[in-house]
């Protein structure tokens, strides 16, 4: 997946827009870091949690991994020339719905309140 898959599909979960974090180019959700892809290695950074992130890595460490810089947060490295699709579609979502503030999270689940899935 090249980063500009990636961005489509950040940008079609609510409220997700392009910002920049410490200089990079970054996504936010009301104007707060979501998640971004590393210059340097072309991997997405997903906040997962700490034992999310580690039972991820544990699941797959050719996927998911950490680097020192990220030992110690919630965040998980994705490498997307690795992961499939809907994975990544699915710790997106799981990732947004960490982020986003309560007034977001509720105007979600109001749009889709009885809505099938």
């Amino acid at each position: 997946m090249t980063a500009d898959e990636f961005a489509e599909i950040v940008l079609a979960l609510p409220g997700a827009e392009r910002g920049t974090s410490y200089g990079e180019p970054s996504f936010k959700l009301a104007g707060r870091f979501f998640t971004r892809v590393r210059a340097e290695d072309g991997a997405a950074v997903i906040k997962a949690g700490l034992f999310f992130r580690d039972a991820l890595i544990a699941t797959d460490p050719g996927v998911f991994y950490v680097t020192p810089h990220y030992e110690n947060g919630p965040y998980v490295l994705v490498r997307l020339n690795l992961i499939a699709t809907p994975v990544l579609e699915a710790l997106l979502w799981e990732a947004w719905e960490r982020c986003a503030p309560p007034k977001l999270l509720r105007e979600h689940a109001a749009r889709t309140a009885g809505v099938p899935s």
